[in-house]
């Protein structure tokens, strides 16, 4: 097992789409007023599989106390209404969302941001795992600009509601024919409303339109469905969650030959409005037996839905005392769908969907499975605390903020705080912790694994998230699985596109792989270096080289 990752004096914003996980590797959790960023690492030579944990370096973007605010500048009109997010005293971040890998200076990946100030910021690497991550693009300044709003001018109350955002959502990479990394779009969900698309590729931001779904229904939550080939063009989802707890569905279309975008006039309608609030929701990472699945959480209440050819939506009721705030879906090895719930105080449910059965809950029974895990590691937490300001493990309190999941689907992130159960009214920074478990949600091979191990191309991942990833799973399985999930990654490594060669054969299988995906770094090293040392080398080139 891998030891939880201590964050001390870190405290996480909010709960919810708090922690999200990168294509290359790295964690980010919203912790007020910067988001703490982990990187994969390890200790140089001593990168082999016997190490008890596999590290991160953590970094943080740069502070939003210290960014050049848009709504500082702008003059309000006289109808201007009440807004929460434009009064409040203090600002932190409370939403993020990573780009595909291939858009930043390395060829990594973006990461946006939302404030309680209604501001989108989106941040860059600087190639260096230990420097902080500083504004790429102001996304108000970007929309003023793009709707011809003049800031010399008062902005009228429906102006200001149009560019005051409330949620972001960032879609998965679609094919194009110019560059292999593709491109990818950012939807804004505003207070009008509205939703605004901007397309993203390197060194490029595009406004490529709005559709105004719903007359001033803040427009709260927003996530995108994976992409699906259709007869002439690709396919994607959008959720959009207003103000009224309603849910809806956009279907977007991207036109590769005319390197277009089609937004919907139209929505799908999930769910209702209603006086429960929505407080997770979200999609498997792909289709499923040609399937799109949805699932979403309201009250005491989760909703699975599918869309094919036909929508269909059903619920399913369970019992607990605390709000939900995340859920992850994933694919069990029968082939049946997992919905992983979590609340706020660490409660964990696992739903199972199968077409003969329907949904249905999973009950705790000490088998090895994710609800299990999550459960007794939460349960040891406690009492592997055995002193926080004089307080036993029976006075300490867990809060979960949320999961993430990695992006390949084999891991999941759990962010929680540990707090004494009893203390004063404002509780000191030193007396509480933010932990990271990092929990596998396969451990058996090969009838999981097989299935699980993917092509080990560069569009997927750096060199390092690839090995780490490799090295985790490894000290989660039994010793006499290893060399064969070993063997598995070398089988899949050798009918991809990276052109690995392993050198003697007299060598253990885990040294040469350690070799070419961390030592050697033959897969990607161009971005490998630059991602590690990046004054080695000029940014112009590792853009022109990264592209061929």
């Amino acid at each position: 097992m891998i030891r939880d990752i201590n964050l001390p004096r870190v405290i996480p914003s909010s709960y919810g789409s708090i922690i999200k996980w990168s294509m290359d590797g790295q964690i980010a959790i919203a912790t007020g007023c910067n988001v703490t960023i982990l990187n994969p690492d390890f200790d140089g030579e001593n990168g082999l599989m016997s190490d008890q944990d596999a590290k991160f370096q953590a970094t943080t973007t740069l502070s939003i106390e210290e960014t050049d605010f848009v709504w500082d500048r702008i003059i309000f009109d006289d109808e201007e209404e009440f807004s929460v997010g434009m009064t409040t005293s203090e600002r932190v971040i409370t939403d993020l969302v990573w780009s595909p890998n291939g858009l930043s200076n390395t060829r990594g990946c973006l990461l946006a941001t939302l404030t309680t100030a209604n501001e989108v910021l989106i941040y860059e690497s600087n190639g260096s795992t230990s420097l902080k991550w500083l504004p790429k693009y102001n996304l108000i300044e970007n929309l003023v600009n793009d709707l011809d709003y003049d800031l010399a001018e008062p902005l009228s109350a429906d102006k200001l509601r149009d560019i005051r955002v409330h949620s972001i959502a960032w879609s998965d990479r679609v094919d194009i024919s110019t560059t292999k990394w593709g491109t990818s779009f950012l939807a804004l969900g505003t207070e009008s409303g509205t939703v605004h698309i901007y397309e993203v590729l390197l060194d490029e931001i595009r406004y490529v339109g709005s559709q105004k779904y719903s007359r001033n229904k803040w427009v709260i939550g927003m996530k995108w469905s994976p992409w699906k080939k259709d007869e002439d063009s690709t396919v994607a989802y959008l959720t959009i969650q207003t103000h009224d707890n309603a849910l809806r569905l956009g279907e977007f279309s991207y036109y590769k030959a005319a390197s277009a975008l089609d937004i919907p006039e139209d929505l799908l309608d999930v769910l209702p409005p209603a006086r429960g609030l929505i407080t997770a929701q979200g999609w498997l990472s792909k289709t499923w037996n040609g399937s799109y699945v949805l699932a979403a959480v309201r009250n005491n209440k989760l909703s699975l839905s599918l869309f094919d050819t036909a929508a269909r939506t059903m619920f399913t009721e369970f019992r607990n005392s605390s709000m939900v705030t995340d859920i992850v879906l994933y694919e069990n090895a029968d082939d049946s769908v997992a919905i992983l719930l979590v609340t706020s105080k660490g409660q964990t449910i696992l739903v199972k969907y199968s077409p003969p059965q329907g949904l249905e809950l999973v009950k705790s029974d000490g088998s090895d499975n994710s609800l299990n895990v999550i459960t007794s590691r939460l349960e040891n937490a406690k009492k592997t605390i055995n002193n926080i300001n004089g307080a036993s493990h029976e006075k300490v309190d867990i809060n979960v903020y949320g999961f993430g999941l990695q992006t390949h689907g084999n891991f999941i992130a759990l962010a929680y705080l540990v707090a004494p159960k009893f203390s004063l009214s404002y509780c000191i920074p030193s007396s509480r912790s933010t932990k990271v478990a990092i929990i596998p949600l396969y451990s058996a091979i090969p009838s999981i694994l097989s299935k699980r191990i993917r092509s080990y191309v560069i569009t997927e991942g750096s060199a390092l998230s690839s090995w780490w990833e490799i090295k985790t799973f490894f000290k989660y399985l039994k010793k006499s699985d290893r060399e064969t999930f070993l063997s598995l990654v070398k089988q899949k490594v050798d009918c991809g596109e990276t052109g690995l060669s392993f050198g003697s054969v007299t060598e253990g299988l885990s040294t040469r792989l350690e070799k070419e995906f961390y030592q050697t770094r033959n897969m990607d090293s161009l971005r490998l270096k630059s991602y590690i040392k990046r004054e080695s080398i000029g940014p112009f080139i590792i853009k022109h080289l990264a592209q061929t």
